[in-house]
């Protein structure tokens, strides 16, 4: 009984014959736009000789490249849209370069291509000298290299085929989180329908429901060792589907199953993850990762655990530190949390609401609260007065705030208002009007204490070579001072 009711399930989910995608309801697939001509002279075999083709693509009207996997079937799974303009893509595992070129060809204002190949010899420098593809480039690069700081962000995320080549998943799937400020879509073998056990000497492939029908629905990583899977020792972890949805949703995303099918021998499926603002999950339910960051994970993601969701490392530290705050219940979690971050009381029907909302007070609920209040206009008001009065010993007018509030790009930046402040020649000038009084009044405002070594940055101060704003930055890469601050400017 519980066998029929797996292998069911699992029918629900894929299904066995070739190129049949399961019954999912999600946007019609788009086409694409369709291939220019090939132009006159056009060789084809000049252009294919030599090269490894993995991808097949319609370069030109029936032109395809000669690899095995067909781009334009890859787009209907990922249900790609049809009209991608003004996107900003990022193709993960580029290889040939086709769909990459696809998504010019569909409108994107630019593509990112990223891959550890040499685009020399995968063919992508040929096609895109061929098509005069202006908006897409190539970088020599890995999933494991992802940072905002040196890529910037992106609109759509495309992860078809890598998964299941990362020693490291669950690191590549942070990263790109990172860098993505919309959708990522995902392609990957998958586990479910080609459980892979070892009998003795021999490999055997099984659908999961037949090895372990009670095990259909629960997250699994199935780990090769070598080349289990289709003797390919690039092959490092087959999960099934379950568990590339609780993956992306971990790492901050909201995941869906788009479509299974199978292509070959292989099954495999498509996602699509929508990023989730604020900090992912990983970090917010009290792992070693969220709690002691900067010992573990910040050599890997960098100084601003904000990479992430909220704006910056302050404004992480801010709410962090009131999810796990002490507080006898949820009413005086609540006016602590109102009182610091709003310098008052909440009133009667903000109590009540956010009383139910909380229920025991535990500590999701608690952060989800505590978001929503760092990004409301009345929090930033609060905190553009309390730079005013540290920063500065003086109130700011209407005026000033209202032109502070415009700058913060909508205003979840607590790491800009504050240097914004101590960069400032106001703040310049109250310290004493010299590179020496304001490294000192610095270190003091930021943190409480005075500054013990500074003659390298004196000297930097002095020859140009750096600015008040980078100094004050590196200043608050340090995990004490950012603490210090957060007590100077909201006090209890």
């Amino acid at each position: 009984m519980a066998w029929s009711a797996g292998v069911r399930a699992l029918a629900r989910r894929f299904r066995r014959s070739a190129g049949e995608r399961a019954q999912t309801p999600v946007r019609p697939a788009a086409r694409g736009r369709r291939p220019p001509a090939a132009p006159a002279g056009f060789n084809p075999e000049r252009l294919f000789a030599g090269v490894f083709w993995f991808q097949r693509w319609e370069i030109f009207d029936g032109v395809f490249t000669p690899g095995g996997n067909p781009i334009d079937e890859l787009c209907d799974d990922l249900r790609l849209p049809e009209d991608l303009s003004g996107k900003r893509v990022l193709d993960i595992g580029a290889w040939n370069g086709c769909l990459s070129f696809e998504c010019e060809r569909r409108g994107a204002r630019e593509v990112v291509a990223l891959g550890p190949e040499d685009p020399s010899r995968t063919g992508f420098d040929r096609i895109r000298a061929l098509l005069g593809a202006e908006r897409t480039r190539y970088v020599v690069g890995s999933v494991y290299d992802l940072d905002p700081a040196e890529l910037g962000s992106f609109d759509l995320v495309l992860f078809c085929g890598v998964l299941y080549h990362l020693r490291y998943p669950l690191l590549g799937i942070d990263n790109i989180r990172r860098v993505c400020r919309g959708e990522v879509l995902i392609e990957t073998f998958v586990s479910d329908a080609q459980f892979v056990l070892r009998r003795g000497e021999t490999l055997v492939e099984l659908p999961l429901a037949k090895v372990a029908p009670e095990l259909t629905a629960a997250p699994l990583w199935l780990f090769f060792r070598r080349d289990e899977l289709s003797q390919d020792a690039s092959n490092w972890f087959g999960p099934n589907a379950e568990a590339v949805e609780q993956a992306f949703d971990s790492a901050g995303f909201s995941t869906e199953l788009l479509a299974t099918m199978t292509r070959g021998t292989s099954s495999r499926a498509t996602f699509r993850a929508l990023r989730r603002d604020g900090p992912p999950e990983f970090l917010t339910i009290g792992s070693v990762e969220g709690t002691h960051y900067d010992a573990t994970v910040r050599p890997l993601f960098g100084a601003p655990k904000l990479d992430f969701g909220l704006a910056d490392a302050l404004e992480y530290d801010l709410v962090d530190g009131l999810r796990r705050a002490d507080a006898a219940d949820a009413s005086s979690w609540l006016e602590g949390t109102y009182r610091m971050l709003l310098g008052r009381s909440p009133g009667s029907a903000e109590r009540a609401g956010a009383l139910e909302r909380l229920g025991d007070g535990g500590q999701p609920e608690r952060e989800e609260l505590a978001i929503e209040l760092v990004r409301s206009r009345a929090y930033r008001v609060h905190l553009l007065s309390r730079c005013y009065e540290l920063f500065l010993s003086r109130s700011g007018s209407a005026g000033e705030i209202e032109s502070w509030l415009g700058l913060l790009d909508g205003g979840h930046s607590l790491e800009r208002a504050v240097i914004g402040f101590v960069a400032s020649d106001e703040h310049f000038a109250r310290s004493g009007g010299t590179n020496a009084a304001w490294l000192a009044r610095l270190a003091t405002d930021l943190s409480g204490r005075p500054l013990e070594a500074a003659r390298a940055t004196l000297a930097a101060l002095e020859a140009g070579t750096t600015s008040r704003g980078a100094v004050a930055r590196r200043f608050l890469d340090d995990a004490e001072n950012r603490a210090s601050l957060l007590r100077r400017l909201f006090p209890l």
